[in-house]
């Protein structure tokens, strides 16, 4: 990602240069990332992308970085399109996998929110599906196992969530967060006796932090 200060400065030339073809793709993908970074002007963002998309519609650069303005926009469903497309155009790119599941979580919370259960279970599958390919593409991460089970937690599937944390615990070498992680999703689903067993593994980890006093400064 550019410096925002240094694309700031350049936005005349970027401007400038999204007349010419050739740079248009570059120059528009700049402009519209220095908005973006900036929390700015998402309307001037998008002209510049609109020109971008013009002049290169099949560009990855641009595809993402238009993504992340449809994101900021709150068009989750056009992200997600734009992400599809970037994954099709970069197999193989497990950023863009974990970028895709986050968004298609981000549709099923909202879907789960306005109470529509088929669009909430339907978006959660294919967030499922996209942890895994990011961990077929970058390794068996912990991370994605983690990322997996809150997908299919999400859509209905506690047996494939459980096999997903179990799995995430035995990547993470039985780390205590993650039996913390497993132990939260034992209580959530009301399967006392594992959450116990759980907490016990888990032992400091899963005890409620307490807060820290300071002394008193002696009197004087």
């Amino acid at each position: 990602m550019p410096c925002p200060g240094l694309t700031t400065r350049a936005r005349p030339l970027l401007e400038h240069a999204l007349a010419d073809r050739a740079l248009a793709p570059v120059a528009g993908r700049l402009l519209a990332e220095s908005h973006l970074s900036e929390g700015g002007d998402l309307v001037a963002a998008e002209a510049a992308l609109t020109v971008a998309a013009g002049a290169a519609p099949q560009d990855p650069d641009v595809a993402a970085t238009l993504a992340r303005l449809r994101q900021a926009q709150g068009r989750y469903a056009e992200a997600h399109a734009a992400l599809r497309a970037l994954a099709a155009a970069r197999p193989g790119d497990a950023a863009v996998h974990e970028s895709l599941a986050s968004v298609a979580l981000t549709l099923a919370t909202l879907a789960n929110a306005r109470g529509d259960a088929a669009d909430r279970t339907a978006w959660a599958t294919r967030a499922a599906e996209d942890f895994r390919e990011a961990r077929r593409d970058a390794g068996d991460l912990p991370a994605y196992a983690a990322g997996e089970a809150r997908a299919l937690e999400m859509a209905g599937n506690l047996a494939g969530a459980e096999a997903a944390l179990l799995h995430a615990v035995e990547l993470g070498g039985d780390a205590p967060a993650a039996r913390v992680t497993l132990m939260e999703f034992y209580e959530r689903t009301g399967q006392r006796q594992k959450a116990d067993a759980e907490r016990r593994k888990a032992g400091d980890a899963a005890a409620p932090q307490k807060r820290r006093l300071r002394p008193l400064p002696p009197s004087r």
